[in-house]
Order: C-alpha cells, then sequence, then structure tokens
C-alpha cells in the first residue's frame, strides 16, 4: 500500500505528492507529521493490509511503500487514528493521479462526517493508505483513511474533536 499524506497548507489549499511505487505505500505532501521518538513500547507492528478503522498509529516517519504499521491502545498518546475505508472499484490498475484523486475525495467526504466539522475548517490532517500497482493484481482496492494533529501527537480518539 502506499501512504497518501494531505495537510492543510492555507485555508482552502491542498497540497499532494504522490509516492507510488509498489506494494503498500504512503503518500505526503509537503507538510510532515509530528515526528514520535519510536513507537510506544506496546506497540504491535501490524501489516499495512491488516490495519483497520478505530486503529491509532505511530506512523508518521512512515513514508513510500509500507508493509508494517505500529499499531498502538488510543488512549496512548499515537500520530494518527484509522477513521474510514473504502474500495475502488474493480478493474484494471485506474493509474496513480486516479487513485489519489479518489483517495482525497473519499478520505474528505468520510473526515466530516468523523471529526464534526468539514476538512476546509479543521486544524486537523488526513492522509491515506492506499494501492499500488505492483499491490492491485493482487486484489488491493482498499483506501484506509487516517486523521492527525499536524502539531503533535494525540491521546484518545478524534471521532467528533470538531476542531
Amino acid at each position: 500500500m502506499t501512504r497518501t499524506a494531505i495537510r492543510p497548507l492555507t485555508a482552502g489549499l491542498i497540497a499532494i505528492l504522490g509516492l507510488l511505487l509498489s506494494g503498500c505505500s504512503f503518500n505526503a505532501a509537503s507538510a510532515e507529521p509530528p515526528t514520535t521518538a519510536g513507537p510506544s513500547p506496546t506497540a504491535d507492528a501490524g501489516t499495512a493490509e491488516d490495519l483497520k478503522v478505530g486503529d491509532c498509529l505511530n506512523d508518521a516517519e512512515l513514508s513510500g511503500i509500507v508493509t508494517s504499521v505500529p499499531v498502538v491502545p488510543c488512549e496512548q498518546p499515537h500520530d494518527s487514528e484509522a477513521y474510514a475505508e473504502f474500495d475502488l472499484d474493480e478493474g484494471p490498475y485506474p493509474g496513480s493521479d486516479a487513485i489519489v484523486a479518489r483517495g482525497d475525495a473519499g478520505c474528505v467526504e468520510a473526515f466530516a462526517a468523523f471529526v464534526g466539522i468539514p476538512y476546509n475548517e479543521s486544524k486537523l490532517a488526513y492522509s491515506y493508505y492506499q494501492p499500488t500497482e505492483s499491490s492491485w493484481p493482487q486484489g488491493d482496492r482498499r483506501i484506509l483513511c487516517e486523521l492527525f494533529d499536524p502539531t503533535s501527537q494525540t491521546t484518545g480518539t478524534l471521532k467528533g474533536a470538531a476542531r
């Protein structure tokens, strides 16, 4: 999978840098999520394919192709929280631009329902894990949206945070 990060640079402006290689990867925008000193001692490094909505992650330093992601209890400080997922349509690989466009649209659409305010009014940011050209033939169609505070780690869920 590829991880794609979208962060607010100015009101109404979204910057995207697609880092699509092979496998499961992460795309990152120009602003970086908060860095951590490393995963929590109780972090469980799960595979990117096993991540699910509700997981809290210490993945700020991950980029490009991702195979393992530190999952921590949400009660502990963490970098991001998986808040939505959806599958892309079957068929031939649509290309990285089409996947990024669909990932952005789907994650922004789900953002307000989870956070409580629209993305363009929020101080929070989102990113997502997406299929790549090499994972597509194995049936990888999932976009997993995650949200984070670009200034620091969070503790607990951001569901209903309205910020």
